[in-house]
């Protein structure tokens, strides 16, 4: 794979598990990658969120949206200042106000913050949600760019309800994964709350995947998960930035 590629996903999943965890795995590598000389080309990250709105997300929704926020953060923290695009993909269920609501991804993070920020928890109902659409729409829909050497594209899957998987009218999750995948994305999930039919498939979809799960705890802390892919996190090697960037004006941020 890409090195872009793998630097930017460690310094997100970096983020994401903690900053102390990462560090302690780059104290412990005896031998650091060599230093290779910057390339002349932009480097270009794209990253679509997809994210549940549902009612039972009324205790989580604020945590993840912060989490999401605290994601992108990083990612223009990072010494290499790729440019970032941003898509955001709000999902719900059959018979809710909306099933999907998708932002295409966009270089306006003012747009982006005041989309993710204004992101209600309502509807809903059953426990299993529109999984399915939401993660097509994330992949299919989300105006990506033409895959290059010089672009990375990852795909964050949040929520805490398992798919309906008797919509067998909409995508198989799997199947979309294993496309987005074949497209050069990755696809990470992040669990919210506790409930073991998500994080079996969450699991599942993180390693079809080729992404990392994480697991955002009910009191909003961030649980980490052992993975096959945790290796990558060794490949951190420039120290991330503490400071957030301010982007929109709105409440959280």
């Amino acid at each position: 794979m890409k090195r872009f590629f793998f630097r930017f996903t460690t310094a997100i999943m970096a983020f994401v598990v903690g900053v102390g965890a990462a560090f302690a795995l780059v104290r412990n590598t005896k031998t650091e990658p060599p230093v290779r000389p910057a390339s002349t080309e932009e480097k270009t990250l794209e990253m679509v969120f997809v994210l549940d709105t549902t009612g039972s997300m009324g205790g989580l929704i604020e945590g993840a949206k912060q989490r999401i926020w605290g994601i992108i953060n990083e990612v223009m923290q990072t010494p290499a200042h790729p440019s970032v695009r941003v898509g955001l993909v709000a999902y719900r269920d059959n018979g809710d106000q909306y099933v999907t609501q998708t932002l295409p991804l966009t270089n306006d993070l003012d747009k982006v913050y005041t989309t993710l920020m204004d992101y209600r928890a309502d509807g809903g109902g059953d426990t299993p949600e529109n999984v399915r659409r939401a993660l097509a729409d994330g992949v299919h829909r989300a105006g990506w760019s033409k895959n290059s050497a010089n672009l990375a594209q990852i795909v964050f899957l949040v929520g805490d309800a398992p798919p309906h998987d008797d919509y067998k009218n909409e995508p198989d999750t799997l199947v979309t994964t294993a496309l987005a995948v074949k497209a050069g994305m990755i696809v990470n999930t992040i669990q919210c709350g506790a409930a073991d039919d998500t994080r079996q498939i969450w699991q599942t979809i993180a390693r079809r995947g080729e992404g990392q799960y994480f697991a955002i705890a009910q009191d909003g802390g961030v649980q980490t998960v052992s993975t096959p892919y945790d290796a990558r996190l060794s490949e951190l090697g420039n120290k991330r930035g503490s400071t957030y960037l301010a982007y929109g004006g709105g409440p959280g941020a």
